[in-house]
């Protein structure tokens, strides 16, 4: 049987006469080194080609990016959701018709654990036939823009999360789901991800960027949308009648206990003493370890991307009066804060 170990030292190792040892194939040297740098070239070319397949080609699962057609398994609004459920920090979004109760669903559980959440949806979609959404995300607490600007549609179908974004044709409707052509591209791309987000925020800054004042579904001579922004004086409300007054603009005074920044970023404005100097938003990751009053009737929210704004929160630990939408939490209400002039 050959035997390649005898063969190698066979080649480099002869008797002082020059001869072959016995049993030994008479093979030379240079035919020997030659043979090894031919393996050694091939396998250099296969890797080189690996390489190439990787960075050049980048088959799907390589690359991160998986793209979805509708009417393969009918289950676009369950990526959107996923995604959604997976995110830890901030949830963004753009999309043009939004009907899918689900996907809205989703979107109040990631704002009831302390993720950030907002969006913006184009005004004649939503007076056509996502009013209902709107109002129900907007009274959930969930910063919900409609595209005012008259010089065209707010035609984006996108959602950005911190771990992955999706894009397509995709609009969040039964239709889309069930019975449309549609595409959508799911990623995770940390480059690709932060283009998304940056022109989502964009889209959301370049309409206000403001939760003051409530879509109507209305429409001014132009055929654009409008908004009510109302500037008169807004009731004032006790933090324990809070609750009672739910979507509206309003000024709730009361006395902050503790204010507690959670590990996602967020700061929750606690309006009830606690004995384990936790807050209610410790329910969704966001109190402290030991004890939590999670029965306090009202509490305020200022999320990461607005923190910056408002200096030291222990400034706010004493009696305050803050203005804007009441929105319902956990069977109590609470406010978002995106101002200083919130707060007074």
């Amino acid at each position: 049987m050959f035997n390649i170990k005898s063969f190698l030292s066979g080649a480099f190792s002869v008797h002082q006469s020059g001869k072959p040892h016995v049993g030994e194939l008479p093979v030379k040297r240079p035919f020997v080194i030659g043979v090894i740098a031919g393996v050694t070239g091939a396998l250099l070319l296969a890797a080189v080609i690996f390489i190439v397949w990787i960075t050049a080609i980048r088959p799907a699962g390589v690359s991160g990016i998986r793209v979805v057609y509708s009417l393969d398994a009918r289950q676009n609004d369950k990526e959107i959701i996923h995604l959604i459920d997976s995110a830890d920090k901030y949830v963004y979004f753009a999309v043009y018709y939004f009907t899918v109760k689900d996907i809205a669903d989703a979107l109040v559980r990631a704002k009831n654990r302390g993720v950030e959440v907002r969006g913006i949806t184009d005004a004649a979609a939503a007076a056509e036939s996502g009013k209902g959404i709107v109002a129900g995300l907007r009274a959930a607490g969930i910063l919900l823009e409609v595209q005012k600007h008259q010089d065209g549609i707010m035609h984006i179908k996108a959602i950005v999360t911190d771990k992955a974004y999706a894009s397509g044709s995709y609009n969040w409707t039964a239709a889309a789901t069930n019975a449309n052509d549609e595409v959508l591209e799911i990623g995770t791309d940390p480059a690709v991800r932060e283009q998304y987000l940056a022109i989502v925020k964009k889209v959301i800054a370049a309409n206000g960027g403001s939760e003051t004042g409530d879509y109507d579904g209305t429409y001014n001579a132009e055929g654009s949308s409008t908004r009510l922004i109302d500037e008169s004086p807004a009731p004032t409300y006790d933090y324990t009648q809070a609750p009672e007054h739910i979507g509206e603009r309003a000024t709730v005074m009361g006395t902050v206990y503790k204010a507690y920044t959670a590990k996602s970023g967020t700061t929750f404005l606690d309006f009830c003493p606690t004995s384990g100097g936790g807050t209610k938003g410790g329910m969704n990751g966001g109190g402290a370890a030991g004890a939590s009053n999670y029965d306090c009737p009202f509490s305020a929210v200022i999320f990461k991307s607005a923190a910056g704004k408002f200096g030291d929160f222990k400034q706010y630990e004493r009696h305050v009066s803050l203005t804007g939408i009441v929105s319902s939490y956990q069977g109590g209400a609470e406010m978002i804060l995106e101002e200083p002039g919130q707060v007074e």
